[in-house]
């Protein structure tokens, strides 16, 4: 898939104009997703950084005001996507993309300068399936199995492993809900029609081992459960829940989620987990919100 392809298919924002957009808005979402360059991430005392304009290109080509305009956008509080790409030669001017990395983004923070560039740090990673809105290839379990069943470019074996590896989320379900009392891990509810077993560390991010782990799960009410996979909501180390500031007083009246806490204090295993949900997944900054 070109990236053009992947910014409109799937991530569901069009490039206004395939060689000269370095980047694309979704108003909708309030978000800008922005080509980033891998070789031009560096680290700074706060974590890292990334180039995404200077001030001395030509101001009057559209490719370069449509950069200005995007990073307008982001300095007015839009949320902020990157995508890593890779040059096919670094010292090439214009650089062309060789590859360019379609399973994970870079969710974008805030916007600094200096005397000659403009940077956007890099707030954490997000994948491409987690991120609200976008239309990834994978996502159901019946869609995930018929994929891997029907790619012929793995070895049967291979095949055959990962597709049980899939379908044992029933057996996952059951393990998980097993450790947790067969009730919601927060609220304390029984009703297991509303309780979703889902993935702490996401599926298409853990390995095949993580996947069937029933550390890497933690039960919760339906509501409970889609704002933990957004990344609005996380647990410490020792199950308090904390809460994303991308959720106002008002959302988090209506959604029930202040002064809670796990029902009982997670295994070291699922701390671990926990860790990379809070690290990764978890929206610490509001300029990291969709809304």
């Amino acid at each position: 898939m070109s990236i053009s392809k992947f910014f409109e298919e799937t991530l569901g924002a069009k490039l206004r104009n395939v060689r000269q957009s370095w980047g694309a808005v979704d108003e909708t979402r309030r978000t800008v997703f922005l080509r980033l360059w891998s070789d031009q991430i560096e680290r700074i005392d706060t974590g890292e950084r990334v180039e995404i304009g200077r001030k001395q290109r030509e101001a009057s080509s559209a490719g370069y005001r449509e950069r200005m305009r995007h990073i307008d956008l982001l300095r007015g509080g839009y949320h902020g996507i990157g995508v890593r790409c890779v040059a096919a030669d670094p010292e090439a001017t214009p650089r062309r993309i060789a590859d360019f990395d379609a399973s994970s983004l870079c969710q974008l923070g805030e916007v600094t300068e200096d005397s000659e560039r403009v940077y956007v740090r890099i707030a954490g990673e997000v994948a491409v399936a987690d991120l609200p809105g976008v239309r990834p290839a994978i996502g159901q379990l019946a869609k995930d199995v018929a994929a891997i069943a029907t790619d012929q470019t793995l070895d049967a074996t291979i095949r055959e492993m990962l597709v049980n590896a899939r379908v044992g989320q029933g057996e996952f379900r059951a393990a998980v809900l097993e450790r947790w009392g067969r009730q919601c891990a927060v609220t304390g509810s029984k009703m297991l029609e509303a309780i979703r077993a889902s993935h702490i560390k996401p599926w298409c991010r853990s390995t095949n081992s993580e996947r069937l782990d029933p550390s890497n799960g933690i039960p919760l009410i339906a509501g409970l459960d889609a704002l933990f996979d957004a990344g609005l909501i996380t647990f410490d180390i020792t199950g308090q829940l904390l809460v994303s500031p991308c959720l106002d007083a008002r959302e988090r009246e209506i959604h029930s989620v202040n002064g809670r806490r796990l029902s009982r204090q997670p295994s070291a295993e699922t701390a671990g987990f926990l860790d990379y949900h809070r690290t990764t997944i978890f929206r610490k900054q509001r300029n990291v919100c969709s809304g």
